[in-house]
């Protein structure tokens, strides 16, 4: 449920709305429990870039820590997406 609530909360940022074209997986790592009432914050970080033989596209590798309100780390996570690149 963690994982999926920030899913949600990185996609309400905009950040890869109308980039994103394929999740390619993740491998996610529980630290903490979440319980009822607490409130999450996501922070992102672009850990790797690079180009596929299309020059359309890209493979990009991100970390994702969720954090709950006391900003105590309850979820990791390596995620890499296959995302649009600006033509050049």
């Amino acid at each position: 449920m963690t994982w999926a609530l920030s899913e949600g909360l990185i996609m309400q940022t905009g950040v890869i709305h109308g980039t994103g074209m394929a999740f390619l997986g993740a491998e996610v790592r529980v630290v903490a429990p979440v319980l009822e009432g607490d409130t999450l914050t996501v922070e992102i970080e672009v850990a790797d870039k690079r180009e596929t033989k299309k020059p359309d596209r890209g493979i990009v590798t991100y970390r994702h820590r969720v954090l709950n309100q006391r900003g105590e780390l309850v979820l990791e996570a390596k995620v890499q997406r296959m995302i649009r690149r600006a033509a050049s």
